[in-house]
């Protein structure tokens, strides 16, 4: 403790401190720490951190990106998140010649809402940000979710030769395909192409074919609630190769934060 009752600092939270600064907004830091913002702020003075643009209303874009993924943002991001999507940015001027890039944090989780099935909460921490509304627990469960259940990295010799095996065997549908090898029924499909392999996964049962006024209904709540199709087809019965199917025949596109917007609309009558 120093003078004024207030713990010391361990060489641990100052490695924190060192890493989360510029990435985390002070609150999440606080929040992490048990500190106070001002705690927080005159620490990172004593060692010489730089300036900060956190102010808890807003963070710099880099700082948003590097929360969500480690990482700085980049050009494909200018085309996917701002061109595509439109998030709301702001420029904040950093001195008389240049000036940063900033997203205030009401504007973007209003923002990430809508878009919550494009992005991936999975490798953001809890309160990185500093506050998140309550629907985000659920949306990082179900985004690690997904990647656990199915793997992203290149495909391996055994695996491959595992492919081969399930697919000579012709008893596999697609869900039971990707449930053996812990890959998107997509990434099997490709790799299937890849390999020039001749063999396919089986077909389902006919009878879970039918796409009534219930399932309909069990789709369109899952998009609306930011479930990946693969779980979707889970609560259904179906393939996620069937679903998406089904969703580009009835909204002709597979991107759920655009079909999301089609529902709402629908059920207002527009």
């Amino acid at each position: 403790m120093n003078r004024k009752g207030i713990p010391n600092w361990t060489p641990e939270e100052v490695e924190y401190l060192k890493t989360a600064w510029g990435t985390t907004s002070y609150e999440g830091m606080a929040k992490t720490l048990h500190r106070s913002v001002d705690g927080i702020r005159q620490k990172a003075s004593k060692l010489g951190l730089g300036q900060f643009y956190g102010s808890g209303e807003y963070v710099t874009l880099n700082q948003l990106y590097r929360a969500f993924c480690g990482r700085n943002f980049n050009s494909y991001n200018v085309k996917t998140w701002l061109r595509d999507r439109g998030m709301p940015i702001h420029y904040k001027k950093r001195s008389n010649k240049s000036r940063v890039r900033i997203v205030y944090l009401d504007e973007f989780w209003e923002w990430a809402a809508e878009h919550r099935s494009f992005l991936d909460f999975s490798e953001m921490e809890e309160y990185a940000l500093g506050w998140e509304p309550d629907w985000v627990a659920d949306q990082r469960s179900k985004d690690f979710r997904k990647r656990i259940d199915h793997r992203t990295g290149p495909w391996t010799p055994l695996e491959d030769q595992r492919l081969r095996n399930l697919l000579e065997q012709h008893r596999f549908t697609w869900p039971e395909m990707s449930k053996e090898l812990g890959r998107s029924e997509g990434a099997i499909a490709r790799r299937i192409r890849d390999l020039k392999i001749e063999g396919r996964p089986i077909r389902a049962n006919p009878h879970t074919g039918y796409w009534t006024p219930e399932v309909i209904e069990v789709l369109k709540a899952g998009i609306l609630n930011g479930d990946p199709y693969s779980l979707i087809a889970q609560k259904i019965g179906k393939s996620e190769k069937a679903v998406r199917g089904y969703v580009y025949r009835i909204w002709k596109t597979e991107r759920a934060d655009n079909i999301r917007k089609m529902i709402q609309e629908e059920s207002h009558g527009k």
